[in-house]
């Protein structure tokens, strides 16, 4: 029975290539594809084979940072682990299921399988796409993990995410094990709260008596940071906490062969250990894997059909604002898109993160003035802001993104066109304009002056961030009315729910459509970008430059408002012209 397993699987993988092969002769498969080709190969593979060339038998150090910083890096992602671990025990609500499709029930389940077989085969099943993760993120750290040979990367990589895959198995069966008995949810979070409680109070108690507090000299900079943190993890309770995560840590980190052969024995263990620990799990899991199948099917067959919001579990949401029954009709698009972002985007969410951190921010001036996490916290919203600007908006799809499968429904509104994208688009620019404003408020309040006759002044520091959040709301129009353009003009590569089209060709497409997306962002920051900078420079003639800058910007806004306006109207008329029929089959091909 075995046998029939592993070949009904290698049968399932291989039917999936040729699957993924033959959709090549259709060009929207195959442009995606070589660029996605071409992404892999000269971003990661070439880089990663440079780096292995080059680097030799050189010291195996994360990018030449020296040991500290290694030891640092394990720490952090032994830490990583163990956050892991413990969000399997607290968090999930539902009985143990296993993934299998339809056809595998029908097929495996009356079968004179036991249950045992039937995980052996889940496991089985479960090492193609975790070596393909393993492979990426090979590719993905192959910048950072000089030396070495790419197999040993490859293999640590596998034997953590195995690890990481067992030990979900495992506690779910666990907790399906303490359902049966009478354990509800609450009452397991409650107990796990429990020992997680007694394990601090343990482990401060300990580490209060060996472990001696940072230093300001150990703050001071970050080599001396990252030795002290070292240290720390080397001794007292942190060495016990963190041996096993790091253990399995260890043959990814390995620099060469020998050490591999070394670091493999206890992490090869340890899987195993968890691999006997999910195989003797007595829980029954078909009710559940039943019913997740059955919602998985439906919500294919939803997404096919071009209603995948009707599979969707719906939630109820508090209302951003009060809606009048009469007023401007774009604004109930406002208010709609705004339910559908969640708690993650109300104001009371985002008031409450930057009270926290103004009171955590203002406890390490008082009490820490010299450390370098201070600075850091003063750096990091502003290194946050570029990608505001450029990667959120890739992001936030609550506008024609998320509502293009209803797109015979929105045709039906009584409202021109061009008001039905400014409806879509306002929710995604409001949040995205409030996230920035607060970035940059932060950077003007707490920016750390890193040398005492260096660095902008509280007044320069005001200047560009007035200039900044003047502008925010034009660049952030400006670019999401190009995501929704490149969504009306193709809609057929667009990503439409739970049966959204996947594999190598669908990453190049989105490869291509993010280089256009660019491309014409840029083009449309030409004029406005140009007369900034002629009103800046002019301007200082007569006025300082903190007084032209913040000009310069409301002049930038204003030709952004225009292109704005000019841009709603034509994808308006876009939106008018579709042929709604036709877009809805392009829609269903690509999500089947």
């Amino acid at each position: 029975m075995f046998t029939a397993l592993v070949f009904l699987q290698t049968r399932l993988f291989w039917n999936r290539v040729r699957v993924q092969i033959r959709r090549l002769r259709q060009p929207k498969y195959l442009a995606g594809t070589l660029a996605a080709a071409a992404y892999v190969y000269f971003f990661l593979i070439r880089g990663f084979l440079s780096n292995n060339r080059s680097t030799g038998t050189q010291d195996p150090q994360l990018a030449g940072l020296g040991p500290e910083w290694a030891a640092l890096i394990e720490v952090g992602a032994a830490l990583m682990l163990v956050t892991v671990a413990a969000a399997a025990w607290l968090f999930p609500t539902k009985r143990a299921s296993l993934e299998f499709t339809e056809a595998e029930i029908a097929f495996l389940f009356p079968a004179p399988i036991s249950r045992t077989a039937l995980i052996h085969y889940r496991i089985l099943r479960s090492q193609i796409p975790l070596l393909f993760g393993s492979l990426i993120m090979t590719l993905f750290s192959g910048r950072l993990l000089q030396g070495g040979q790419v197999w040993m990367h490859w293999m640590g990589w596998w034997l953590i995410l195995a690890a990481l895959e067992l030990h979900r198995l495992g506690a779910a069966f666990a907790r399906t094990r303490l359902m049966d008995r009478g354990v509800t949810p609450a009452r397991r979070r409650l107990l796990v709260l429990g020992v997680l409680a007694l394990l601090a109070v343990a482990f401060w108690t300990w580490a209060r008596l060996s472990l001696t507090a940072p230093t300001s000299e150990d703050l001071a900079d970050f080599p001396r940071l990252a030795g002290y943190l070292e240290q720390t993890a080397r001794s007292g309770p942190w060495f016990w906490l963190l041996l096993v995560p790091r253990c399995i840590l260890r043959p990814m980190l390995a620099s060469s062969a020998g050490s591999f052969a070394l670091a493999l024995l206890p992490a090869a263990g340890l899987v195993a250990a968890l691999y006997v620990w999910v195989i003797r799990s007595q829980a029954a899991f078909e009710e559940a894997t039943i019913d997740q199948a059955r919602a998985r099917a439906k919500a294919l067959a939803a997404a096919r059909s071009g209603h995948w919001q009707t599979a969707t579990r719906v939630t109820k949401r508090g209302a951003p604002f009060h809606l009048a029954p009469l007023g401007r009709r774009p604004i109930a698009l406002l208010w709609k898109n705004l339910i559908s972002m969640g708690m993650a985007f109300t104001p009371r969410f985002w008031l409450a993160l930057a009270a926290m951190a103004v009171v955590g921010t203002i406890f390490m001036k008082q009490f820490m003035p010299q450390s370098i996490g201070l600075k850091i916290v003063g750096v990091l919203p502003v290194a946050l802001v570029p990608m505001l600007f450029l990667v959120v908006p890739q992001i936030l799809t609550m506008d024609l993104r998320q509502d293009l499968a209803m797109i015979d429904a929105l045709k039906t509104y009584p409202l021109p066109g061009w008001h039905l994208v400014l409806g879509e688009v306002l929710a995604p620019v409001l949040v995205l304009t409030a996230v920035q404003c607060l970035c940059l408020a932060w950077g003007v309040a707490f920016f750390p002056d890193f040398e005492p006759s260096q660095g902008p002044s509280p007044s320069d520091r005001l200047s560009i961030g007035i200039a900044l959040a003047i502008a925010a709301p034009g660049l952030n129009m400006i670019s999401i009315l190009i995501h929704n353009a490149a969504i009306l003009l193709f809609p057929g590569w667009a990503r439409v729910g739970p049966g959204q089209a996947r594999g190598f060709e669908a990453m190049g497409r989105s490869i291509l459509l993010m280089i256009a997306q660019v491309t014409a962002l840029g083009l449309a920051l030409v004029l406005p970008a140009g007369a900034f900078a002629a009103l800046f420079f002019l301007g200082q003639l007569w006025a300082p430059w903190t007084v032209v800058l913040p000009v310069g910007a409301l002049a930038a806004l204003v030709l952004l408002a225009i292109e704005a306006y000019a841009a709603l109207r034509m994808l308006g008329d876009w939106f008018e012209r579709m042929d709604v029929s036709t877009e809805l089959l392009t829609l269903d091909t690509a999500a089947a």
